[in-house]
């Protein structure tokens, strides 16, 4: 459809830089290591990345949030009636 996102007027579509990302996410990781080589992880390190940023955590924060949007859906509904 005409006008409508990534392609609507006055927007642009912004291209990622995968080396900036790569670097921004190893920096990320030092800090949270303690500025260790990400190759020198022990078992306990990859058992934390694992436990706050693997699929059972994200699967189960994703879970609870559409929980909590189906179970306030009627407020939500009311809210943009209102708008439109």
């Amino acid at each position: 459809m005409p006008k409508e996102y990534p392609y609507h007027e006055g927007l642009f579509w912004a291209e990622p830089c995968m080396s900036d990302a790569v670097l921004k996410l190893r920096l990320a990781a030092q800090r949270v290591l303690g500025k260790v080589d990400t190759k020198e992880l022990t078992r306990s390190r990859a058992e934390y990345f694992q436990e706050y940023f693997g699929l059972t955590r994200a699967s189960s924060m994703y879970k609870e949030r559409l929980q909590s949007i189906w179970e306030n859906r009627h407020k939500l509904s009311n809210r943009l009636a209102h708008i439109s």
